[in-house]
């Protein structure tokens, strides 16, 4: 592994004042940089789990805040290819997500109650993709805003409605 592939990389704590900068290697995958970045962030930042968000999405011109955007998923893409000349301008948010266990208890107490998970009126019965989470109801689902799961931040692709 040569030097110049390696830049150091702003990253910053959504929410909170907390930052530092990671010595990242450009010629990583997506799927490694998340293995090796996470592992890092978490002992550092004394966090259970964390997911990535770059700073040079354009959620902004959805009204969806910067740190509410998509977590950067895992593939083979060297992020080299994937952010090209702005390799060197690029900066990550840090965003602490809950322990599975919180998650899924989370899930199965709104599933149980049968309530949306946003208006907390309706009940259920949007099912979002790729996610596959069932938490909200037709109304709250349509709601141009609602572009990521609000359990787990993954970008809508598709919306399901099913019958409970």
């Amino acid at each position: 592994m040569s030097n110049n592939n390696i830049i150091s990389i702003y990253f910053k704590l959504v929410r909170t004042s907390n930052y530092k900068n990671y010595n990242v290697n450009f010629n990583w995958t997506t799927e490694e940089f998340i293995r090796i970045m996470r592992e890092k962030v978490i002992r550092d930042f004394n966090l259970e789990n964390v997911e990535f968000i770059d700073t040079e999405n354009n959620y902004h011109i959805t009204r969806i805040a910067s740190e509410d955007a998509p977590a950067i998923q895992p593939s083979t893409i060297k992020l080299i290819d994937k952010y090209g000349d702005k390799m060197h301008q690029i900066a990550f948010y840090i965003r602490p997500i809950p322990r599975e266990l919180e998650l899924e208890t989370n899930t199965i107490t709104t599933i149980t109650n049968n309530l949306c998970s946003v208006c907390l009126t309706n009940e259920i019965n949007i099912v979002f993709q790729p996610c596959s989470h069932l938490c909200v109801c037709n109304s709250c689902s349509s709601n141009p805003i609602m572009q990521t799961c609000p359990l787990c931040r993954s970008e809508i692709t598709d919306r399901i409605l099913v019958f409970v």
